[in-house]
């Protein structure tokens, strides 16, 4: 009842830094709900975010979807997400030499966007499909996102994008532009 709703909010309201991204993982999720069926979520993330043979870097969605992705165009794309990587190298405890001493792996950095959200803004990244955000909702979580982690490009066209619901939902469309 009311004590479950109390510390779900107090939850909610913790702030979270990069580092408490990188070093805590989030509440574990219902695994099962996300990664199974026909429909899952992961079904519809392009497959070069989900499964490239050349990934230096993970990174875990909110719903536990892993993207294994490339740090180079992280780094490129975004000065947060560069610094995610500066700061993941600088704490790891470096291990025997590698086959391949030139080789980077970074691990797994949890972060705290849903795989839907995480998909639309690594599109924008990677050489991929941009598709328009489907609903206000997910033009929202992606333009926080692309906020949050400086992706200036990305940020100037979701403004733009916002503009198309201003006839329908101009009280919303206020809100959201001011915050951002």
């Amino acid at each position: 009842g009311a004590a479950k709703h109390g510390s779900s909010n107090a939850k909610k309201a913790r702030p979270v830094s990069i580092v408490t991204s990188i070093l805590e993982p989030p509440p574990s999720p219902n695994l099962a709900a996300t990664h199974t069926g026909p429909e899952s979520i992961a079904d519809s993330i392009p497959s070069e975010l989900l499964e490239s043979p050349t990934a230096d870097v993970i990174l875990r969605s909110s719903d536990a979807v892993d993207f294994r992705l490339h740090s180079a165009l992280l780094s490129l794309a975004s000065p947060v997400f560069r610094q995610m990587l500066e700061d993941r190298l600088a704490e790891r405890t470096p291990g025997p030499p590698a086959k391949d001493s030139t080789a980077v792996c970074y691990g797994v950095i949890f972060v705290p966007e849903d795989s839907a959200t995480l998909a639309a803004l690594l599109s924008h990244v990677y050489p991929l499909t941009r598709p328009s955000p489907p609903s206000f909702s997910a033009l929202k979580s992606l333009l926080a996102a692309a906020y949050k982690y400086d992706i200036a490009p990305l940020i100037s066209s979701l403004r733009l994008a916002l503009l198309s619901y201003l006839p329908s939902d101009a009280l919303r469309v206020f809100a959201v532009a001011h915050r951002f």
